[in-house]
């Protein structure tokens, strides 16, 4: 494309005027002056716009980040709601079974129909367990199962397999077995062993408690009920 020839002598004309103003220090009249649009507030930069623009990211930021968090923490609570249910379900197959196998003890040991409503209110936290036969009707039932020696000891082998085979993972399985065997250690010595078994289940019973564990006893009689 061919240039203007009147543009090209205007800007040979404009430059010629500023190496005078810049040689001599002489401003030619009839070359504009310079405006300095630093000082004119018609011209001042108004930055408000990215101001706002930027308390706008800052509160897009903050809620985004809060509902994050609350994602979380609903995450968090399913999570734990879902490992409470799962757990009570194994406690309820794990009584079931207990239950199922009290039969034959009972007719072993001569115990009264009494033994029956201790199982049945075993995971109520305001019935109080002080009946002597009903830890003679565990440490009967927990040696029909193979979950203690003869020695009334937990085989902490076979009572995590137990654990198990009732539905409870490898993790669940071996912290029951952690607890029966806390509550063991707390409740070792003395000659009577009906009565330390029955102080080991109430231990137990309050370790499952503080862990939310406890399974419906409702729902236990009803499934029992429907067996039999």
């Amino acid at each position: 494309m061919k240039s203007n020839p009147r543009w090209d002598e205007v800007g040979r004309e404009r430059m010629r005027r500023e190496m005078d103003f810049n040689v001599f220090g002489v401003v030619d009249p009839s070359f504009p002056p310079i405006i300095n649009f630093s000082n004119d507030p018609r011209y001042k930069y108004d930055n408000r716009y990215e101001e706002q623009h930027s308390m706008l990211n800052d509160d897009k930021m903050a809620l985004d980040t809060k509902w994050r968090l609350l994602a979380l923490f609903v995450l968090c609570f399913a999570f734990r709601l879902d490992r409470v249910t799962s757990s009570q379900e194994v406690m309820k197959q794990l009584t079931t079974g207990f239950i199922k196998a009290l039969q034959i003890c009972k007719k072993e040991l001569n115990l009264g129909d009494h033994i029956m409503q201790d199982f049945m209110n075993f995971w109520r936290e305001e019935y109080e367990l002080v009946n002597r036969e009903l830890g003679c009707a565990i440490s009967c039932i927990a040696l029909k199962l193979d979950l203690i020696s003869e020695d009334l000891k937990m085989h902490h082998g076979n009572a995590q397999q137990f654990a198990i085979n009732h539905g409870a993972d490898e993790e669940m399985a071996k912290q029951l077995v952690t607890m029966i065997h806390e509550c063991e250690k707390a409740n070792e010595g003395g000659n009577d062993d009906c009565m330390r078994v029955l102080e080991i289940a109430k231990c137990f019973r309050t370790r499952i408690h503080e862990l939310k564990w406890a399974p419906s006893m409702e729902v236990i009689l009803e499934e029992v009920m429907t067996e039999v």
